[in-house]
């Protein structure tokens, strides 16, 4: 107000002091004029000011989340002040964007909680899953780190193969539970913190065996925690690098003029290297040293089974189309089969879309590992790992495309018989000798039995008979907890030679036993969302077994395990 007094006076003074110089009536009409004049322009000013103002006040302001405690990328210091490199990272952005942040930090779960109910407009420093996609739509990366097991002296854990049975402590709502824990079969022994900080006091008072956490947030964590008087010795990385966590913002799904403002910033950022002294500034570590690599080519491997997914879906679509087109020449109860086959094939393919993203995420992920590793510094160490990586991932696909290649052929009976002499026990003990392996990493027992009676060599088709094996001792490896057994037990039924296989695992409702070979059909997809599958290798089983002329049954009972019988005849030949 004192400075629009002072304007007002040097633009009026001049005028003041005319009037000032008039006498009588002349001089009393004009100043009051004036007074008039001069307070509606008073008025008028002190509108403009006032809007200029609430303008000034309304520049939008966005609400962003992340984990309280997760340094160096989001924390509290002593004085209670936000800091980190997604701290830093977020306040250029919201300069780049002319807005105004707000802060709200919390445990991570309830980080992820309020993105979800609309509370915050932006999640830090998360990681892409299949799951958070139905909630959130992510911004491209903008930081990488790998995951590594920190263990403490004791433990007996040198590597990955040696976590079995062992107790493990993570921040509740973490990634690497969905995409490392659960494949491995490693979630009866989890234990949630609400923060690295306490999960490392929980690990070295010996509560613990091991952490799974981004090496870069375990190191600061662990320098943090000596340099307050922590005694953090015997506590150590594995140094295995198992997957890359590539960091992304992420926010609520439909906000895409943000989403853009994000991403837009983001790769100016990457261009002008901004992001990488904000690495250094940060003293971010990486747990390997890191040479040059052609990414080029790992890319391109990336590709193919992109290439091959299309192929596979109009193969599909062609196996489909073929089996439409029969059961529409059957009569009303066909028709409703054929409904119910659909439905089925409906949920099936949601869950082949599920299983070949798994290992797509797997080669995308190292992919842009190596993608983003713009200072080439990757080892040969580091290479051989993420081509094993690569390499697994494409298998798993293998298989997968093998599977529906297979059941596309019996579906249009175009598998044919090789018939030969085969020794039986030979394969019968090879196909054990490689499922104990197996079976002893994931803890189970395998037990095995040949019958003295049975001849070792019989006449049928080896190819299939090792398929049958092969699908029934895998389901019941993976259906069978640690600490449980398998038996396989192989004698002779007459003409017959008889396969029994027990297990003792999680069993099958009795409404599901009427149609657990059907093809396209799967038991309980809750159970094939935890245990993973296309549910094809039944059906393919029952398929050979039938070609063979012989018989398979199943015993199960829910929560009491299973018993698969297969019969196929010593001597097979055209009559059979």
């Amino acid at each position: 107000m004192s400075e629009l007094k002072k304007q007002l006076e040097v633009r009026f003074r001049p005028i003041l002091n005319l009037i000032s110089g008039l006498s009588g009536d002349n001089s009393l009409k004009i100043r009051k004029q004036f007074c008039r004049f001069g307070f509606f322009t008073v008025l008028m000013m002190l509108t403009f000011s006032l809007f200029s103002t609430t303008l000034a006040a309304t520049k939008k302001t966005i609400i962003v989340g992340g984990d309280y405690d997760y340094p160096p990328y989001s924390f509290f210091d002593k004085n209670g002040d936000l800091k980190g490199l997604d701290i830093d990272l977020i306040r250029i952005i919201a300069q780049k964007i002319d807005v105004e942040v707000e802060f709200v930090f919390t445990p991570w779960d309830e980080a992820i909680n309020n993105l979800k109910s609309g509370k915050i407009d932006i999640l830090l420093a998360a990681i892409y899953t299949e799951d958070r996609t139905k909630y959130f739509d992510f911004t491209i990366p903008y930081n990488m780190d790998y995951y590594s097991i920190f263990t403490r002296e004791g433990t007996g854990i040198k590597k990955i193969d040696d976590l079995q049975g062992k107790r493990v402590v993570m921040l509740k709502g973490d990634a690497s539970i969905e995409k490392f824990l659960k494949p491995l079969g490693l979630v009866k022994n989890i234990s949630y913190a609400p923060s690295y900080p306490l999960a490392f006091e929980r690990l070295i008072n010996g509560k613990y065996d091991y952490i799974l956490a981004p090496f870069a947030i375990a190191s600061h964590t662990l320098r943090e925690m000596e340099a307050e008087g922590g005694n953090i010795n015997g506590i150590h990385s594995t140094k295995e690098t198992l997957l890359p966590s590539l960091y992304r913002m992420c926010i609520k799904k439909g906000n895409r003029d943000l989403l853009i403002q994000l991403n837009d910033v983001l790769d100016a950022l990457k261009t002008t290297n901004e992001i990488n002294r904000l690495r250094e500034k940060w003293n971010l570590e990486r747990p390997t040293s890191w040479q040059a690599v052609d990414v080029i080519k790992y890319v391109l491997i990336g590709l193919i089974p992109i290439a091959v997914i299309v192929i596979l879906s109009l193969l599909w679509s062609w196996s489909l189309k073929k089996q439409v087109d029969r059961k529409s020449k059957s009569l009303r109860e066909a028709v409703k089969k054929a409904e119910l086959a659909n439905l089925s094939k409906s949920r099936f393919l949601a869950n082949m879309s599920h299983e070949i993203r798994t290992p797509l995420n797997v080669i995308s992920g190292f992919s842009q590992a190596l993608i983003m590793d713009n200072q080439n510094k990757l080892s040969e160490d580091e290479l051989v790992k993420i081509s094993n990586n690569i390499y697994t991932a494409g298998e798993q696909l293998s298989g997968i495309i093998s599977n529906v290649l297979e059941i596309s052929k019996i579906e249009v009976d175009r598998v044919s018989l090789n018939l030969e002499m085969v020794n039986l026990k030979k394969s019968v003990q090879a196909i054990y000798g490689l499922s104990k392996v197996r079976a002893l990493k994931q803890g189970i027992i395998f037990n095995y039995g040949y019958d003295a009676d049975l001849p070792e060599i019989i006449q049928s088709d080896r190819e299939k008979i090792n398929r049958i094996l092969n699908i029934l001792v895998g389901n019941a490896i993976k259906f069978t907890p640690a600490g449980k057994s398998i038996w396989l037990k192989v004698k002779k039924d007459n003409n017959f030679v008889e396969f029994q296989l027990e297990d003792q695992g999680i069993g099958i409702d009795e409404q599901y036993l009427d149609k657990i070979f059907d093809p396209f059909e799967q038991v309980d997809y809750s159970i094939t969302t935890e245990y993973g599958g296309t549910g094809l290798g039944l059906a393919i089983a029952k398929a050979y077994v039938e070609q063979l002329k012989g018989t398979v049954t199943v015993q199960s009972e829910k929560g009491q395990g299973s018993i698969f019988t297969v019969k196929l005849p010593l001597l097979h030949t055209e009559s059979n």
